[in-house]
């Protein structure tokens, strides 16, 4: 997870940027606002960020023209057309300008975060090499003679001293990081809960809209998009569950390029073949290893291990998923669960309100 945030906001940028390659090999990429003999502040975007200059490898700076087009890059990611904004949509605006503004304050959050982090574990690294120095100086300390070798006596007295002095002091930074963390986490709780407040405002401003003419009705579909971009990622999946199958949200994927209707399960470890559906798509499995499987009424269930070639959903495919195929056949109008041996590449969120499944694949 280290620089997790930091890393994924490269993707967005031209490799014309300024970069920073960081001694763990790690870029972080932007434009250098500020630098010094300790310190190196960049600017992200979406905030600033300092690096301290012992973590830093190598500096690689970009021109002003290069850098330039950058920050209009960086303006133009939210900014809505200004040149035409109806009246009846102005105080929708304002408040989608305010929730872009807390989205980029929590990812200013998250990205601190991880930089505090990163420097924990490298403090709790110099500890554990520090304490294991100080062990070692205290056995020899303890077998040393003053009279016999004085010189050599004062010497480690020195050394174990300044150890444990070093070692208060890294704890107590170690420390200090860890309440740092903590009061950043309250700043995401608090932001989150600014931002499930907008996000209402947003749903509540576009409920008031009526008679909306052409213009202003394409302006508002760019509104939502950015909003659902915004929420979600512009990589999000949205599937609309089929409400025929009652509570369980059923939805289509393409297993070895073969339409299935799958029950999504996240309480299934792996994704769950009938032995008809098996058979239709041509998979071979009557010599493959047979397991046990426990189904929701607490049965064990004889099923084979596979593994399928390809499980697609919309245009996003993974490869190689393992899968069982149950053993028995079954009276059903599904071809099986769609478990997490797929589903773990995803985070998912479920939009009763709208009646869809969102699905953001983890990069």
């Amino acid at each position: 997870m280290r620089y997790q945030f930091l890393f994924i906001f490269v993707i967005f940028l031209s490799c014309f940027a300024d970069k920073v390659i960081l001694k763990n090999d790690k870029e972080v990429v932007g434009i250098i606002v500020d630098k010094n003999k300790d310190r190196v502040k960049i600017d992200l975007g979406f905030g600033k960020t300092e690096l301290q200059s012992d973590k830093i490898k190598k500096i690689i700076i970009a021109n002003k023209e290069e850098n330039q087009k950058i920050k209009e890059k960086w303006q133009k990611k939210y900014k809505l057309n200004q040149r035409f904004v109806p009246k009846n949509l102005t105080s929708l605006v304002n408040v989608f300008k305010t929730f872009i503004t807390l989205n980029q304050d929590q990812e200013k959050y998250k990205n601190q975060i991880n930089l505090y982090k990163t420097e924990i574990n490298e403090l709790k690294l110099k500890i554990n090499n520090n304490d294991s120095d100080y062990a070692r100086d205290l056995k020899i300390f303890k077998k040393t003679n003053y009279r016999s070798d004085p010189d050599k006596y004062l010497s480690l007295h020195k050394s174990i001293e300044e150890k444990r002095n070093l070692h208060i002091f890294l704890t107590k930074r170690k420390n200090h990081r860890y309440f740092q963390i903590d009061s950043l986490k309250r700043k995401i709780d608090f932001t989150e809960s600014l931002k499930f407040q907008k996000e209402k405002a947003v749903v509540l401003e576009i409920k008031k809209l009526k008679n909306l003419n052409k213009n202003e009705k394409d302006y508002l579909k760019k509104i939502e998009q950015k909003f659902k971009n915004l929420k979600y990622g512009k990589d999000a999946i949205y599937l609309n569950i089929n409400s025929s199958y009652g509570n369980c949200i059923v939805v289509d994927v393409l297993i070895n390029n073969h339409k299935a209707s799958l029950v999504f399960d996240t309480g299934a470890s792996l994704v769950v073949l009938t032995k008809e559906f098996a058979r239709k798509i041509g998979l071979n499995y009557s010599k493959n290893k047979i397991i046990k499987m426990t189904i929701a009424d607490g049965r064990e269930i004889d099923t084979y291990h596979t593994r399928l070639k390809t499980v697609s959903i919309k245009n996003v495919e993974e490869k190689n998923v393992e899968a069982t195929i149950l053993a028995k056949p079954q009276m059903s109008k599904v071809d099986g669960l769609l478990g997490m041996s797929f589903l773990k590449f995803f985070d998912i969120k479920v939009n009763r309100k709208t009646n869809q499944l969102i699905l953001r694949k983890i990069h």
